[in-house]
C-alpha cells in the first residue's frame, strides 16, 4: 500500500484550509495560517478524510459519544479519550477508524465550540 502525504493549513485570513501534497507546498502562505496538520491515511465512516485537528464522533460504551481531537502523539494518530470515569486515555486512531466507525463532525479551527 502506497502511504499518501497530504497536507492542510488554515488560512485565518480567508477562513478556510489549503491542502497540498508533500512536494506542491503552497507560496506566499507565510503568515496567518495555523501550524501544518497531516492526513492520517484514513477515512471516517463515510469516506471523508481524517486530518490532524478534525473533530471526531463516535459512540463507546465506556467512553459516550463525547466528541474528540485528532491529535499526533506517541509516533502515531490517536484521540485522547475521558471515560465516563473521568480517566484520560490515548486511543490509536486505526483501532477508533476500525472498531468504533467516527464520523468528522468539524475541525479546531471552525468548530472548537465541540470540544469541552
Amino acid at each position: 500500500m502506497i502511504r499518501e502525504y497530504k497536507f492542510r493549513v488554515y488560512s485565518f485570513v480567508d477562513k478556510e484550509f489549503i491542502y497540498f501534497d508533500i512536494y506542491d507546498y503552497p507560496q506566499g502562505i507565510a503568515g496567518g495560517v495555523s501550524e501544518t496538520q497531516q492526513f492520517t491515511g484514513l477515512k471516517d465512516k463515510n469516506g471523508n478524510e481524517i486530518y490532524e485537528g478534525d473533530v471526531l464522533q463516535f459512540f463507546d460504551e465506556d467512553k459516550g459519544n463525547e466528541p474528540c481531537e485528532v491529535i499526533y502523539e506517541l509516533g502515531m494518530f490517536g484521540c485522547n479519550i475521558i471515560d465516563t470515569s473521568n480517566n484520560k486515555d490515548f486511543w490509536q486512531l486505526y483501532y477508533i477508524v476500525t472498531k468504533l466507525k467516527p464520523i468528522v463532525i468539524g475541525n479546531i479551527f471552525e468548530h472548537s465550540k465541540l470540544l469541552k
